[in-house]
């Protein structure tokens, strides 16, 4: 029968999980013995638990709004924008809608190539996007 195993970082958080007919001597000598029921527990969100002193348990609601807030702010502020801003193809198109340059430019011509674009494959009766 096989045995399961967790092991954690220093923050107490889970970190890698094992099995000794798969890993057999690798598993790490910190490695923390749990059932098939925990290990099916854990593996489905690891990022909720953490060891505290000798049992692993769920992590508050507190917890886990402190973890996303200290990612957030080691993201920096280009990414957390980066992932707020709308697609660039939404951006570029309406841009390109609201777009009147003068005519012999490089944009003209952009402009035109766009516009024949989508008289080519018009958008069909109805389609909100």
């Amino acid at each position: 029968m096989a045995r399961y195993y967790v092991d954690v970082n220093n923050d107490g958080c889970i970190s890698g999980f094992y099995v000794d007919e798969i890993h057999g001597a690798a598993i790490p000598d910190t490695a923390i013995p749990i059932t098939q029921e925990q290990w099916e527990t854990y593996a489905a969100a690891p990022h909720r638990y953490k060891l505290d002193g000798e049992a692993i348990r769920e992590k508050t609601a507190d917890e886990l709004a402190a973890e996303l807030a200290a990612a957030r702010a080691a993201l920096g502020y280009e990414a957390l924008r980066r992932a707020e801003y709308p697609p660039i193809g939404d951006q570029l198109d309406a841009i390109w809608k609201w777009l009147e340059p003068p005519e012999g430019t490089e944009a003209a011509e952009l402009r035109a190539r766009w516009l024949a674009v989508k008289a080519k494959y018009p958008k069909p009766e109805g389609d909100a996007q």
